[in-house]
């Protein structure tokens, strides 16, 4: 080649370069399989019911222990009628869903890893309605009916 083209071309450069391109493939293909393969917290929603205008039940399980979830419940319109963030959770979970109105669905939006949060939407009431506390309690036998 140096007869025909008169220089000698040092392969450093083509050698280093595929070096790098070999490199970064393989932290590539690292990445990837440790985000397919590291621990994720997920909820599993089993079953809920709608017991009154204001209480909504659900059962989930929940595949880590002390995970933080959160579920919600919407009415016919889907829009939000009681939202909750449950901490320290292990297992089968039973909860009491205080809601606004009738739930018509009830979902678990998801969960995190202890000391993590869950990446859930947040709540879409209507502007200007406070979400309901949580979790659902019944009145005290003294106290007056809202309404």
């Amino acid at each position: 080649m140096q007869e025909r083209y008169g220089f000698n071309r040092s392969r450093a450069g083509t050698r280093l370069l595929a070096s790098l391109v070999i490199v970064a493939f393989v932290a590539a293909l690292a990445y990837v399989g440790w985000a397919i393969t590291r621990p994720r917290a997920e909820g599993r929603l089993i079953t809920w019911s709608t017991v009154s205008s204001d209480r909504a039940d659900l059962t989930f399980d929940v595949n880590v222990p002390d995970a933080t979830c959160v579920v919600r419940a919407q009415d016919q319109s889907h829009v939000d009628v009681g939202y909750a963030t449950i901490t320290g959770i292990n297992g089968r979970v039973d909860y009491r869903l205080r809601t606004l109105a009738p739930a018509y669905v009830v979902e678990v939006l998801g969960c995190s890893l202890p000391g993590g949060t869950p990446n859930a939407i947040p709540p879409q009431f209507p502007p200007g309605v406070v979400p309901p506390s949580q979790p659902w309690t019944p009145l005290p036998a003294s106290a007056d009916p809202p309404g």
